[in-house]
């Protein structure tokens, strides 16, 4: 499910109405990233529909179930776009995080976005801390977490939730015979530090599997798959790219 502004909404609508006067170039986009979509009857009524019509759509919501759409009686888009399940509006004139622009983004179709080295990544991080904003629980998997402590700490920290269940699967047990005195000590302190910042139920779980090179987070409704470290969410020394798959 992700959320709709008003113009794409009512071109979509005289389409689905047969009506031939609708934007062609904004349906051929939108239909590129075709989910289906909530609308609010706040937009509803924007877009020309009286109110009584409205709030019927909403209550009688069969018409629109019909077209994949869900009606809402959330009154403000921020609300309406955190309801949502990727935490997206799709738009045709608006860049920056939570709006997709259908005519030219970052984010493509299937809900994923690559950055080149030195490229600013403030769009994925706002995306992805909304993603795991109101998650039941979080599993962290990444086999290399133990390095970059600090960047990676204050990363987690600034994109986590400290009321949730934080399950981190990494490998660094492996690595401890290996470590010398100073990293181990940096180590045990950033272990410490998430474990103070999440005063709920966290575990920091090994990794049996050797060979894992992707990052995941994964919540009860969604999988990100980060496909460098999840430090370069932050550090923009190299490419970062990350997908994100809904679970049903």
């Amino acid at each position: 499910m992700i959320a709709v502004n008003e113009y794409i909404i009512q071109e979509y609508l005289k389409y689905r109405k047969t009506d031939k006067d609708f934007d062609k170039n904004i349906l051929q986009m939108f239909f590129q990233y075709y989910k289906p979509f909530v609308v609010s009857v706040k937009q509803l009524i924007n877009i020309g529909y009286e109110k009584k019509t409205a709030l019927l759509l909403y209550t009688n919501s069969e018409v629109f179930n019909k077209l994949s759409i869900r009606t809402s009686n959330i009154q403000n888009d921020t609300e309406l776009i955190q309801d949502t399940k990727f935490k997206l509006m799709l738009t045709h004139n608006q860049d920056e995080y939570p709006y997709i622009n259908i005519l030219n983004d970052k984010i493509n179709r299937e809900f994923s976005a690559t950055y080149n080295a030195n490229e600013d990544r403030i769009k994925a991080k706002e995306h992805i801390k909304a993603l795991v904003k109101d998650a039941k629980y979080i599993n962290i998997v990444d086999s290399y977490l133990y390095e970059n402590w600090n960047t990676n700490f204050n990363l987690l920290k600034e994109i986590l939730s400290n009321n949730i269940s934080i399950v981190i699967y990494s490998k660094y047990e492996d690595k401890l015979s290996s470590l010398d005195k100073d990293k181990l000590k940096k180590l045990k302190v950033f272990i410490q530090k998430i474990r103070n910042f999440n005063k709920n139920d966290i575990s920091i779980s090994k990794i049996n599997i050797k060979d894992i090179h992707d990052r995941y987070i994964i919540t009860d409704k969604i999988i990100i798959i980060i496909t460098s470290g999840i430090n370069y969410i932050e550090d923009k020394e190299k490419e970062f790219t990350y997908i994100v798959k809904s679970k049903n």
